[in-house]
């Protein structure tokens, strides 16, 4: 939750910064966004239960809300700029790739030793990272405010949410149910 409050801290970035547009109304929305999306990914029974790990998962949080804002923030600069989405593409894959191969020398994992089903799932990831990010970049490149593209990506927890219900039978109480109906009226305020 703290990652996704990144959220509201680029919006917020663009308005001042890059001289973005901010009505009320978007403001609002992010804001229904956020906090309804904390219904849907905090459970306080397992908060509880991993109190004892906090020292652990809270400073990587942090850098997570920090890295995902910069990369949007950077992102939006770097357009600004000239550089074209898929110069930015390029060296964000690379480096991607440079970290991927060091974790599989780490995990001793080989190519070699991969399947033809496992191989399928790594380039249909590989298809899927690729495709997020460009459209994460073309919508920084055409939105309003930056902000706005990252509610969007927010909000998405939602739709997983009903997915993992349906496909996985992952619980769906009424606490969920809440918040989901709360991100897509967040979604809804925002693009209309």
């Amino acid at each position: 939750m703290i990652s996704k409050s990144y959220v509201v801290f680029t919006t917020l970035f663009a308005a001042l910064f890059f001289h973005a547009p901010l009505t009320v109304r978007s403001g609002v929305a992010i804001l229904l966004i956020v906090l309804f999306s904390a219904l849907v990914i905090v459970d306080p029974k397992k908060m509880n239960a991993a109190s004892h790990v906090r020292a652990v998962w809270l400073p990587l949080t942090l850098l997570t809300f920090l890295c995902w804002g910069m990369l949007a923030i950077s992102s939006k600069y770097l357009l600004d700029l000239g550089v074209t989405i898929y110069t930015r593409l390029i060296y964000t894959l690379a480096i991607a790739s440079v970290l991927f191969a060091f974790d599989m020398k780490r995990e001793r994992v080989s190519l070699g030793s991969l399947s033809k089903s496992q191989w399928a799932v790594f380039l249909l990831i590989g298809l899927c990272f690729a495709g997020f990010n460009y459209f994460m970049q073309l919508g920084y490149q055409l939105a309003p405010n930056i902000g706005y593209i990252n509610a969007m990506n927010a909000a998405s927890i939602a739709f997983v949410t009903i997915g993992a219900s349906i496909f996985f039978h992952d619980e769906f109480i009424v606490r969920k149910l809440i918040g989901v109906i709360g991100v897509i009226a967040g979604l809804i305020l925002l693009v209309l």
